[in-house]
């Protein structure tokens, strides 16, 4: 569990003994989110950037290391993580699993995900992707929430 000593935090176990060090200036758990966000993995920000730690070991360990301008949790084993550069997903090991979009949502309860393509000469395109980054539909313009003119990728 996290725990907080001199204005920094850090993680202990049920009996109170230090898991991980009281390094981190502050964190976000998976509570508020949902069910589906899970994988006992906490993010964490040390210098004004984000990683993320697994609590669901006795030792709890950082599994990925901040270095990230900002991050969600993970739902279906993929967490949306910004690098100043754009939002793509990772796995709970760190590894990107998308391209870069301008902006996206976290998964549905199907596994579907609204994406904001870069750079694109259409600025009304938006895909569908699943959580390992394939485009699933394409179509324009967002509207209340759904696309128009959807097409299904080839």
């Amino acid at each position: 569990m996290v725990a907080r000593r001199g204005g920094k935090y850090g993680f202990i176990n049920s009996i109170g003994e230090i898991r991980i060090p009281f390094i981190f200036d502050n964190y976000k758990s998976t509570r508020g989110y949902g069910k589906e966000a899970t994988d006992h993995l906490v993010a964490v920000v040390q210098n004004g950037k984000w990683g993320f730690v697994d609590t669901s070991s006795a030792e709890g360990k950082i599994v990925i290391s901040p270095q990230y301008k900002s991050v969600n949790s993970f739902v279906f084993g993929r967490a949306i993580i910004n690098d100043g550069k754009g939002l793509y997903f990772i796995d709970k090991n760190g590894n990107k699993t998308t391209n870069h979009y301008k902006d996206v949502t976290p998964f549905n309860a199907s596994g579907y995900a609204f994406a904001e393509p870069m750079n694109e000469t259409d600025p009304t395109l938006r895909y569908i992707i699943d959580k390992n980054g394939g485009i699933i539909f394409y179509g324009n313009t967002i509207r209340e929430g759904h696309l128009t003119n959807l097409r299904r990728k080839k």
